[in-house]
């Protein structure tokens, strides 16, 4: 799969199964956290939060070539964490009571393209939500998800506005994917990518995949 490849199946789940996948991460139950991205100023006498997905650090560097970013709140659940350990290992571990959720997922995409194993850097869903001041001239912070060689997969939950924007190697965008419930968009990991905040839908929720190319070694544990 070369950098600007990409791939999209809508078949492999049915109606019925995304939509109970959606009824879990909707769920009242499910435990979101908001996203560490976060700075406050002084603004007319009060302290107002800015919230982005992205690293400021990150931002920063970005604004160099994409002029339209535009952050706003995000909250996640991580089903796989990692981290690295001496020797460049990647420590997985197993973060969530619902991994059953992004097992399945991530089982039935492997069947459908005949996969028999994967090698989970992270797994973590996206919670977007509505900026009513958004549109799609802007999006958030373009970014890689890890400097090693992987495979991103995005599972979209729901049907919303906010797309998927991939970007070349000289930083041009080349394709726009909308989320669709059930939808999943795989693609090079040293693809430069990013997401756009729903202006129309009330929320635009993700789960994203990292799997390490074959070769990577891994350690999954608890």
């Amino acid at each position: 799969m070369s950098n600007l490849d990409y791939k999209i199946y809508d078949d492999v789940l049915t109606k019925e199964q995304s939509t109970e996948i959606l009824k879990v991460l909707q769920s009242p139950n499910f435990p979101w956290f908001l996203s560490a991205g976060r700075s406050y100023e002084e603004k007319d006498g009060n302290v107002v939060a800015n919230f982005r997905t992205a690293s400021i650090e990150d931002m920063e560097s970005a604004k160099k070539n994409h002029k339209n970013l535009q952050e706003y709140l995000q909250f996640v659940h991580t089903f796989y964490a990692s981290e690295k350990t001496p020797g460049d290992l990647i420590d997985t571990k197993i973060n969530s009571a619902y991994v059953k959720l992004s097992n399945d997922i991530v089982n039935a995409f492997m069947h459908k393209v005949g996969l028999e194993t994967v090698n989970i850097l992270r797994c973590k869903a996206n919670f977007q939500t509505q900026h009513a001041n958004n549109d799609t001239s802007f999006y958030n912070t373009p970014h890689i998800d890890f400097d090693i060689p992987h495979k991103v997969l995005l599972y979209y939950a729901n049907d919303s506005d906010g797309d998927t924007i991939l970007f070349d190697e000289n930083e041009n965008e080349y394709a726009r994917i909308p989320p669709k419930q059930g939808r999943m968009l795989y693609f090079n990991g040293k693809t430069l990518h990013t997401g756009n905040h729903p202006s129309k839908s009330e929320c635009r929720i993700v789960i994203n995949y990292d799997l390490a190319d074959k070769g990577i070694s891994t350690i999954v544990g608890e």
